[in-house]
């Protein structure tokens, strides 16, 4: 079997287009009883570990008949704002695609190729995740699903009204955290 992914480097942007092929070499296709592919993230680490399965295709008996498993079949997956790619000493979270051979007399062949979901870079900064509309000017978010918007998860300064105070306005995933400090205005 084999994965290509269509990015070298394997770093693809949260909210953006995961693009990949798989094919199936060196297994004659009447032996295959179906393919699972997946895109996934698990845990690594101590305590439990996780997974969750973000996309999921299964191709039975019926449709590996009409496929020519040799050639290169695509995969086209938009990859969720969250969870990010992490690594650390106690804790990792691993992105990867998964294609899965459940062959004739029980036997199951496995390949996964990793890869990374990234927060975007670019200098116009973050992209919002699909689904997501723009802040309006007064700061608050407006979307279908009433979510945050991701690609205005920045610092807000605004001045407050003759207090000798501002407020900083901390803009996060989910829910808005107001934070007062004092500012000298001498």
């Amino acid at each position: 079997m084999n994965v290509t992914l269509c990015r070298e480097d394997g770093r693809y942007n949260a909210g953006g287009l995961l693009r990949a092929s798989w094919r199936v070499s060196r297994v004659q296709p009447d032996r295959i009883r179906c393919i699972e592919v997946s895109v996934l993230w698990h845990t690594d680490g101590k305590g439990d570990e996780d997974l969750q399965v973000h996309h999921f295709h299964r191709i039975d008996t019926a449709e590996l008949s009409a496929m020519d498993l040799g050639s290169p079949q695509a995969l086209d997956c938009r990859l969720p704002a969250t969870p990010l790619s992490y690594h650390g000493r106690l804790l990792s979270i691993r992105w990867c695609l998964r294609v899965r051979l459940f062959m004739n007399g029980g036997k199951e062949i496995v390949t996964e190729q990793h890869f990374f979901v990234v927060a975007d870079t670019s200098p116009d900064g973050p992209i919002a995740a699909p689904g997501l509309e723009k802040t309006t000017g007064n700061g608050k978010d407006v979307s279908p699903a009433g979510r945050r918007n991701l690609a205005d998860a920045s610092t807000e300064t605004t001045p407050a009204e003759k207090s000798g105070e501002e407020t900083v306005i901390f803009r996060r995933l989910k829910r808005p955290r107001t934070f007062r400090r004092f500012v000298d205005r001498s």
